[in-house]
């Protein structure tokens, strides 16, 4: 939910944030213990009218540990949250190898 709302905001040069509409088809199929290391990929399926649809997949140990689809509309970020730094924190977030 969090990786489809930063690709809102970068979809939008961060004028706009994605906040939760719906969620269908949740899976969970592994349990996550503190210390796991999940990997997070997110794939946009659809975006039209402030609505953007996701599929979402979460991995430990490269087997699917849950998986979801995900619904996001859209809010102003600056009600939130200042853009210059929303910009510099997903600058860090890919520099770190997490785009």
């Amino acid at each position: 939910m969090q990786l489809a709302d930063w690709v809102v905001r970068d979809a939008t040069e961060f004028d706009k944030l994605g906040v939760v509409t719906g969620f269908d088809r949740i899976k969970f199929r592994r349990v996550a213990r503190p210390g796991d290391q999940l990997r997070l990929e997110v794939d946009l399926k659809s975006s039209e009218n402030g609505q953007h649809e996701f599929r979402g997949t979460a991995y430990s140990d490269g087997a699917v540990a849950a998986s979801a689809n995900i619904v996001l509309g859209e809010a102003s970020l600056s009600n939130y949250l200042d853009a210059d730094a929303a910009r510099a924190s997903l600058a860090i977030l890919r520099q770190n190898g997490t785009s």
